[in-house]
């Protein structure tokens, strides 16, 4: 039986091929997409690729056939300035970050079919894991916990850091007096200790592995430049 295979693009055509071979060609209404049945399937590459009006290429995109699952791969995906989430967490003891997992085979190409349970921890820095997610609207794992299954090859940890060493020294001081948790969840660093305590070249040290597969670090980058690396500064700099 041969397969739908939908292209969304807002170039005005698509053409589809399958290892390299033409299916067919497809003209995109506006706010539409193409749609392309009865596609028979084949291991190795199904390629898209998006024209102007009077032929010319403009862009293509290629998924390629996935093997056996065996390693998975991590990517920052909060903080990342390509999305306008600027450079780093900020250590306000809130700010807080993405880190995607990926399962891949061999060749490093994502394993659609993957369910691994991921499991999800900080090697080292000012950081921890609050909470988990994969995407699939029909999971009913703990959200809490540091372990989630990949849907389609792919889950994701949210990450806070649990260090206050950027906000201002008197809002420092204040919370000094007042605080409650007495330290168990966030480093309350107090003004002049700075040093003492982190070097922020080490960054937050993410770690993501699973039975059977190559786990996975990597480094989620800090600061304390509060005023040029906060949410709103961040917002500001990429509408600019």
């Amino acid at each position: 039986m041969g397969r739908t295979i939908q292209v969304y693009t807002n170039a005005p055509v698509v053409e589809l091929f399958v290892n390299g071979n033409l299916v067919g060609s497809k003209t995109v209404h506006w706010y539409s997409w193409a749609e392309f049945t009865n596609v028979t399937f084949e291991a190795g590459s199904v390629t898209a690729v998006a024209k102007s009006a009077g032929g010319a290429s403009l862009v293509n995109h290629t998924r390629h056939t996935a093997g056996s699952a065996t390693a998975i791969v991590l990517a920052v995906d909060v903080p990342n300035v390509a999305a306008g989430t600027g450079q780093a967490l900020v250590l306000d003891g809130q700010d807080t970050g993405m880190v995607r997992a990926m399962v891949v085979d061999s060749r490093g190409t994502v394993v659609p079919s993957s369910a691994h349970a991921i499991t999800f921890s900080v090697s080292t820095g000012p950081g921890r894991i609050i909470g988990v997610g994969n995407g699939d609207p029909a999971c009913h794992e703990n959200n809490k916990i540091a372990v989630r299954s990949a849907y389609h090859g792919l889950a994701r940890a949210i990450v806070q850091v649990n260090m206050n060493s950027a906000m201002p020294a008197s809002i420092r001081h204040r919370l000094a007096q007042i605080d409650s948790e007495s330290g168990q969840y966030t480093v309350l660093v107090h003004p002049g200790d700075e040093e003492n305590y982190f070097s922020l070249s080490e960054g937050i040290i993410v770690s993501a592995s699973s039975p059977g597969l190559a786990s996975a670090n990597i480094t989620i980058p800090v600061t304390n430049d509060i005023d040029r690396q906060n949410v709103l500064a961040t917002a500001s700099s990429w509408m600019s």
